[in-house]
């Protein structure tokens, strides 16, 4: 089943039953598939218009990588699901023999990291999208600052969120070297993420302010 592949109303439908999946990771790259169906959108509104001209080759490329980006978290979606699925699967394994538990204990093992690696990469994207806010909030049609600016607080959104199911996921992951590596990487990227938010924020606070 592909849940990035369901009408919107069926997703929700779904996200909201009693079962485990989609979660929090595959909400997390939904949002930053929103917030890139944003930033295109307000390039393409920019793009080709005779007074915006100076920025048309900006606004090209936020399409182009916007519309990539996007089908990039969308497969995130899906795969966050599969890796919760995989780790339920992995529990569930017999454990009667020596043998038996240590074929569980190391597909759980694997599992556990698929399931923090996948929400990482989700987080790691992110960064990659400042530039396109950047671009869009300094030379993007004026009239679409609260759509940017609305991006803008998805990606950080996306970002913690992603944040917490790496976090989650580690918590059953023994290999402490692993865990460190893992948890090193996703300070980077939460801080980087939220210096540049806070910049974006600014920006967009100053070109909507009434007075």
């Amino acid at each position: 089943m592909s849940f990035a592949k369901m009408r919107m109303e069926d997703f929700l439908k779904e996200l909201a039953q009693g079962t485990p999946t989609p979660g929090g990771g595959s909400v997390a790259a939904l949002c930053g598939a929103i917030g890139l169906s944003l930033c295109a959108m307000v390039a393409r509104v920019t793009h080709n218009k005779e007074k915006y001209r100076h920025a048309w080759d900006d606004m090209e490329t936020v399409m182009l990588q916007g519309d990539r980006f996007r089908n990039s978290f969308l497969e995130l979606v899906d795969a966050d699901a599969k890796a919760y699925n995989q780790v339920v699967s992995a529990v569930l394994m017999s454990k009667t023999t020596a043998k038996e538990k240590a074929l569980r204990d190391k597909a759980l093992l694997l599992a556990n990291q698929k399931a923090a690696e996948i929400p990482l990469k989700t987080a790691a994207l992110m960064v990659k999208i400042i530039p396109l806010l950047e671009v869009l909030i300094d030379k993007g049609n004026p009239n679409c600052i609260t759509d940017v600016g609305t991006a803008v607080q998805l990606i950080r959104a996306a970002t913690h969120a992603a944040a917490y199911n790496v976090q989650f996921n580690l918590t059953a992951v023994k290999d402490k070297e692993y865990v460190k590596i893992s948890l090193t990487q996703l300070g980077h990227i939460a801080n980087k993420v939220d210096e540049e938010v806070a910049v974006l924020e600014k920006k967009v606070a100053s070109a909507i302010d009434p007075n």
